[in-house]
C-alpha cells in the first residue's frame, strides 16, 4: 500500500500532531508514504525526513494542479484536503476530527472512500449527515506520556491550565467567566488563535500563546480544564490524563468517551458548573488522577492509534471496512 497524506493547513494542532505520529508509526511497518503539505509549516518540519509535495496554505487553486496525477491511496487529514482530493477526481480516505455537522450532498462527502472518525460522537455526526456506518472506522487519538519535566516557571499561585487554540468551539469565553468566579486561582491558556483580542478584553485568563513546553506546564498545574462546546475527542485532555493531572471538562462531543468517570464532566457553556468542578478537584473530591493515567496509558497509546488506522485503511481499500 502506497499512501499520500494531504494536509494543507499551516497550523500545528491536534490533527497535525496525530498525522506526524501516524506517518512515523506506519513507516516502522514498512509503508511507503508521501506528504502533501505547506513548506515551512510545523508539519513539514516534523516530517522533513519524508518525501513532500509542496502545497499553498488553504484551498488555493494551485493545489489542484499540484495534486493532479499523484499516485497512491489518498488520505485527507483536513476538510480542505478532502475538498481538494474530491476536486481532482480522487476517492480519499478522510480523517474527521470534529463533531461539526456535515453536508450530506457535498462532493467531498460523496467521494470519500471512507471516514476515520476520532470518536463515536464524530461517527454519529457523520451518520446523521448520511454516511453509512460501513464507511466509518472509529480510531481514537494516540498520545505519548509527556516527558518528565520540571514544573514550568510561571510564578506563584494555584494554576488551572487549558491547552487549545483560541477559536470559537474551544469556548474560552466560558473559561474566562469561570475564572472570575475563582479569583484565588490563576487560569493559564496555552494556544493561539483569532480570538486572542476578544479574550484579552474579557480578562480573567493569562494567554501564553503557542507553547512547546506543555509537559512542563502540566507538571505545574493543579487542574487541567477543557471547556469546548464542540469537540471531536480532545487530544489535550488525553495528554493531561497521561500526565496524571486531574481533569475537569465539558460533555462536548467525544470528551465523555475518554474522560468518563475518571475526571469531572460538566455541561457545556456553564461557567458556575465549571468553577464548581474545579473547586471540587482542589478540595480533593475528584476522581483519583492515577486511575485516569492508567486508563489513558492502556487505551490511547500511539501504537494503538497507528495499528487501528492501518486496519481502517486496509478495510477501505479492500472495500471490506
Amino acid at each position: 500500500m502506497k499512501l499520500l497524506h494531504i494536509d494543507e493547513s499551516s497550523a500545528w494542532r491536534g490533527g497535525q500532531q496525530q498525522l506526524a505520529l501516524l506517518v512515523a508509526g506506519l513507516a516502522e511497518m514498512g509503508l511507503e508514504q508521501r506528504i502533501a503539505c505547506v513548506p515551512g509549516s510545523p508539519l513539514s518540519e516534523a516530517l522533513s525526513d519524508w518525501e513532500q509535495i509542496a502545497l499553498r496554505p488553504g484551498k488555493h487553486p494551485a493545489n489542484l494542479l499540484t495534486l493532479a496525477g499523484q499516485e497512491g491511496w489518498v488520505c485527507a487529514h483536513t476538510s480542505g484536503a478532502a475538498s481538494l482530493s474530491a476536486a481532482i477526481g480522487q476517492r480519499p480516505i478522510v480523517h474527521r476530527r470534529v463533531d461539526f455537522p456535515i453536508r450530506a450532498g457535498a462532493l467531498k462527502t460523496q467521494r470519500a472512500r471512507g471516514f476515520v472518525a476520532v470518536s463515536q460522537a464524530v461517527s454519529r455526526v457523520l451518520q446523521a449527515g448520511g454516511v453509512s456506518r460501513e464507511r466509518i472506522a472509529v480510531v481514537y487519538d494516540g498520545v505519548e506520556r509527556p516527558a518528565e519535566a520540571a514544573p514550568a516557571d510561571v510564578g506563584p499561585g494555584t494554576i488551572i491550565l487549558a491547552v487549545g487554540a483560541l477559536v470559537d468551539h474551544k469556548d474560552h469565553r466560558t473559561l474566562a467567566a469561570s475564572a472570575k468566579l475563582l479569583p484565588q486561582c490563576r487560569f493559564l491558556v496555552a494556544g493561539e488563535g483569532d480570538l486572542r483580542s476578544e479574550l484579552e478584553a474579557l480578562g480573567g485568563l493569562e494567554l501564553l500563546g503557542q507553547r512547546l513546553d506543555v509537559p512542563a506546564l502540566l507538571a505545574r498545574a493543579q487542574v487541567f480544564v477543557h471547556c469546548s462546546k464542540e469537540e471531536g475527542l480532545g487530544q489535550s485532555v488525553l495528554e493531561a490524563m497521561r500526565a496524571g493531572v486531574p481533569v475537569v471538562a465539558t460533555r462536548a462531543g467525544g470528551v465523555p468517551e475518554s474522560v468518563g468517570e475518571r475526571g469531572i464532566l460538566v455541561d457545556i457553556q456553564n461557567p458556575p458548573a465549571l468553577a464548581e468542578g474545579i473547586t471540587r478537584v482542589l478540595a480533593g473530591e475528584g476522581p483519583d488522577p492515577a486511575l485516569a493515567q492508567t486508563y489513558a496509558d492502556q487505551h490511547f497509546s500511539v501504537s494503538a492509534m497507528v495499528s487501528g488506522t492501518l486496519r481502517a485503511y486496509e478495510g477501505f481499500v479492500s472495500g471490506l471496512a
